[in-house]
């Protein structure tokens, strides 16, 4: 088998969805959302690629966790896909929690994460998605 290609997912709670933390191993205890289905997909399609996925997603986290973490949780290990997903907590804490980050804010420091990411790993393939808040019981339109 060649070398292993290493696909990371990182964000908030959509992308944690109830992921393991205490086993760490690749392609194991992903979650139950969208970063465990993309992976069973993955490697159902791809076993002789020898893909080893991670999911690195932080239930509350907004984009200046993102950014405090951004070095030893994403940059370190040197994935060379890593697919992102922020921002409904930038918004939600802000409803919440009064601790909200401005979209100036977001947008900046999002940027500088993409930035950062393109110059210490320029072959690293980057997955954007975009964030979305629900209208719900708990977040209405005021």
């Amino acid at each position: 088998m060649g070398t292993s290609k290493k696909i990371f997912f990182q964000g908030d709670s959509i992308t944690d969805a109830g992921r393991c933390r205490v086993n760490v191993d690749p392609n194991i205890k992903l979650g139950q959302g969208y970063a465990q289905l993309t992976a069973a997909k993955l490697l159902a399609e791809y076993p002789e690629k020898n893909l080893e996925i991670f999911n690195r997603g932080i239930s509350g986290n907004r984009s200046v966790d993102l950014y405090a973490r951004w070095k030893i949780d994403a940059l370190n290990l040197k994935p060379d896909v890593l697919s992102i997903l922020v921002g409904v907590n930038d918004t939600w804490h802000g409803k919440n929690k009064n601790n909200g980050v401005g979209i100036k804010r977001y947008e900046r420091i999002y940027r500088e994460l993409l930035t950062w990411t393109r110059e210490v790993l320029p072959e690293c393939k980057l997955v954007l998605c975009e964030p979305f808040v629900l209208l719900t019981g708990a977040v209405d339109e005021t």
